[in-house]
């Protein structure tokens, strides 16, 4: 019989996986959404989840444009551009994270 923590590691490699195949359309507006309901525990571990996937698809570009031979480089990171944005929005305000993906 699964224990409770099997089955809590099965839940999140499910959810990641799912994650995972989302459009960058569509893992920016979940994004978005998870931002405008109240905080819970799971809330909180959802926008982890979604937030470990953007910075991997960050990380993929950063590196892919690294390769590239028009490349001058870039000093700073596309997820570390984002979370500075996001921490210099005004209080309501949001950032498109979408502009981060491309």
């Amino acid at each position: 019989m699964p224990t409770l923590q099997d089955r809590a590691r099965q839940s999140e490699a499910i959810a990641r996986d799912s994650i995972s195949r989302l459009s960058n359309e569509r893992l920016a507006s979940t994004w978005d959404e998870t931002s405008q309901v109240p905080v819970t525990r799971a809330v909180t571990i959802t926008r982890g989840w979604l937030m470990d996937e953007l910075e991997a698809r960050m990380n993929t570009l950063d590196v892919r444009n690294a390769k590239s031979p028009t490349s001058l480089g870039q000093a700073v990171s596309r997820f570390d551009q984002w979370l500075d944005a996001e921490c210099g929005a005004a209080e309501g305000q949001t950032v498109n994270v979408l502009r981060y993906l491309y």
